[in-house]
């Protein structure tokens, strides 16, 4: 858990320069390199509305939503970055680990026959 986290953090860091106040980010940063990943995710709640036109922003924002079992919220941003950016592949593999979780199983099936079949593999994942 302590990884990803620092992963989280680590992408904070590249994006710093995104769509939303710098203060808002360096805050999450901090609270995150704090080991407190569920207040980064309440201070990122907080300031969606400036997460919504990028969609680097909403990705770091729903993976973290993922990694701390906040599904609903992570489907929803998760749905938004695909929305967003419709060839970002491993955003299409978290929304649908985001579907499996929330129980949105054929929407989750097709995201999954979709990589697929991307990947050259007509059979299914």
């Amino acid at each position: 858990m302590r990884q990803r986290i620092k992963w989280l953090a680590l992408m904070l860091c590249i994006w710093t320069n995104s769509a939303y106040p710098i203060s808002v980010i360096e805050h999450a940063q901090r609270l995150l390199a704090s080991h407190q990943p569920e207040k980064a995710y309440q201070w990122l709640n907080q300031h969606k509305q400036q997460l919504n036109s990028s969609a680097k922003d909403l990705y770091v924002y729903g993976l973290l939503a993922l990694r701390l079992g906040h599904k609903q919220q992570a489907f929803i941003a998760l749905e938004q970055v695909v929305k967003l950016s419709p060839n970002d592949l491993a955003a299409q593999l978290d929304l649908a680990i985001a579907a499996i979780q929330v129980g949105r199983l054929v929407q989750a099936d097709s995201l999954l026959s979709s990589l697929a079949e991307r990947q050259g593999n007509s059979s299914g994942v």
